[in-house]
């Protein structure tokens, strides 16, 4: 990963989590934001559900999650 793309990531982050710490009218809906920003980036990474099997069949050959 490229660290102009992994700093631009965590620019837009922050800046995600000051705006909805500010901006949304419930804890609620802040703790949603936090769930979804922090699956979304455990999904991501670790390559799980089917557009991560598909991909590793893809690039390295490997079927073994199909």
């Amino acid at each position: 990963m490229d660290k102009k793309q992994a700093s631009f990531g965590i620019v837009i982050a922050i800046a995600s989590l000051l705006l909805g710490a500010v901006f949304l009218d419930s804890s609620s809906l802040f703790l949603r934001l936090l769930f979804g920003l922090s699956l979304g980036f455990v999904l991501t990474k670790g390559s799980i559900g089917f557009a991560g099997s598909v991909n590793r069949a893809y690039r390295r050959g490997s079927t073994q999650l199909l």
